[in-house]
């Protein structure tokens, strides 16, 4: 069967082709652009992420979506064998032969300075990256995974989100923004991350000041 002018994805492509290249093999997107957003566990990162989804579907405006946390998910851990990376790489590529040139990618430890480089590399297509990192007090972060993790991992996810919220802290350098989740709401985060990352245009109106 052949693809109507009407599919979307096949007018994506169309419109963007002239920006490919390809390189040992791999598509290359010239003037491709990821946020990422990284944070502690109950910080709300996939809820914004999917706002940050429907904002920009609302203004029809093309970008994917990729949650890192699931990419190696899996016991023993494939850490070691960088299977998160070798996945985005398959799935950012699949993208890109679609025409899509943004892309949202969501994972706890993504704003690391040498995990977003690896990122990057395993993307290996120059994509401009703006780094988010999404912070909230121990009670909100508490409260979110009370509501969350209803099985029998609530208490190991309280730890790991309070070790990792330090971890981020330290870590994190000046190549990302932070976001306080208990200032804003979803809507109005989500707006203040993409104006950041210049994503939306100048006829959206800039978010409003943070709550006091």
């Amino acid at each position: 069967m052949t693809a109507s002018n009407s599919d979307p994805s096949n007018s994506i492509a169309c419109e963007n082709r002239s920006k490919f290249i390809t390189r040992a093999g791999r598509l290359i997107a010239v003037g491709s652009e990821a946020i990422f957003l990284g944070g502690r566990s109950g910080v709300g990162k996939t809820t914004i992420a999917l706002e940050m989804h429907a904002q920009l579907t609302a203004l029809n405006l093309s970008h994917c979506v990729i949650d890192g946390d699931f990419l190696d998910m899996a016991h023993p851990p494939p850490w070691e064998h960088r299977l998160a990376e070798r996945n985005l790489a398959t799935m950012w590529e699949n993208y890109l032969a679609l025409g899509y040139r943004r892309l949202i990618y969501v994972s706890t430890m993504s704003v690391l300075p040498a995990v977003t480089d690896g990122l990057i590399a395993a993307m290996d297509n120059g994509t401009t990256v703006f780094g988010a990192l999404l912070t909230c007090s121990e009670q909100t972060a508490l409260r979110r995974l009370s509501r969350r993790e209803v099985g029998s991992t609530l208490d190991v996810h309280v730890r790991s989100s309070a070790s990792t919220a330090q971890l981020l802290a330290e870590a994190a350098s000046g190549h990302i923004q932070a976001f306080d989740t208990d200032q804003y709401s979803v809507i109005e985060l989500a707006m203040r991350i993409l104006h950041a990352a210049d994503w939306l245009p100048a006829t959206v109106c800039a978010p409003p000041q943070a709550r006091p």
